[in-house]
């Protein structure tokens, strides 16, 4: 009889929890709206639009918060996590900075100069980073949604055993040497996940040597890349989950053409109906 008494008055206290969280939240959101769009209006802001500023300084907190909460615990998003809570720590420095100053400030006399240039520059990079944000969030998505999809994909040494490579036990990225019981590589010893530098292979019934043709025909490549070259950063980049800079010490290239590969053919696999790619 304890335990269900237990578990009731537990379940009762994240109800009243979550009540107080959102009512707490939306007294606050209200005060905070009022005296930030106050202080739009006195940094000429027309007094139709001011509204738009506190919605605007919120709307990015609750996106960078959105954001951390999503990439927390996942080791190959820390570069991700550092960037909103980047935009987390700005937003709310901004926030508190503005309901200080609508404290503090005579309601008569007229903002400074940089006061209402700093007011004025909070729309444009708002834009900025919620529209990064955003970028990360989808390329977070469809790298995972990939991961699932797909079956766990290879990167062997030449020689290796491909069988033990595309084991579940490799599925986690790490890319130290594994060795299966009763596998064995070509000279007889135990096979090797390929590090850093060594060559990488893709599964001749991967999806991506399909695929690979399609992202290089958007013509948004460099002139010179091969379609061995993108099969190789999409494999690593949804069936390995590596990240950008990873990949691009892996191959040799610049993390920002293996990020561009990778926006490609997120394109195309959005418009590849599925079983398409690997016929």
């Amino acid at each position: 009889m304890a335990t269900p008494a237990g578990g009731r008055s537990a379940a009762w206290t994240r109800a009243v929890a979550v009540l107080i969280t959102f009512g707490v939240g939306a007294v606050s959101f209200a005060l905070s709206f009022n005296a930030l769009r106050d202080l739009a209006t006195r940094g000429h802001i027309p007094a139709g639009q001011a509204w738009m500023w506190p919605l605007m300084v919120d709307g990015a907190i609750i996106l960078a918060t959105l954001g951390v909460v999503v990439n927390a615990g996942d080791p190959l998003s820390r570069a991700d996590r550092r960037f909103f809570w980047m935009v987390l720590i700005g937003g709310a420095t901004v926030s508190v900075t503005g309901n200080a100053l609508h404290a503090i400030l005579p309601p008569d006399q007229p903002l400074s100069t940089w006061l209402r240039g700093f007011i004025a520059a909070v729309a444009p990079v708002a834009l900025l980073v919620t529209t990064e944000g955003l970028n990360r969030l989808t390329r977070r998505h469809s790298r995972a949604v990939g991961v699932v999809d797909d079956r766990a994909g290879t990167i062997v040494a030449e020689g290796a055993s491909p069988t033990l490579a595309s084991t579940p036990a490799l599925a986690s990225g790490d890319v130290s040497e594994q060795a299966g019981e009763g596998e064995a590589g070509a000279n007889g010893g135990p096979a090797r996940v390929a590090k850093s530098g060594q060559p990488v292979v893709v599964p001749a019934d991967s999806r991506w040597h399909g695929i690979a043709p399609k992202v290089l025909a958007q013509g948004s490549l460099a002139d010179g890349t091969e379609c061995d070259a993108v099969a190789k950063v999409l494999h690593l980049s949804y069936d390995r989950a590596m990240t950008n800079r990873e990949i691009g010490k892996q191959l040799g290239m610049s993390h920002h053409t293996v990020g561009k590969i990778q926006n490609l053919g997120a394109r195309v696999l959005q418009e590849t109906p599925v079983g398409a790619a690997a016929s």
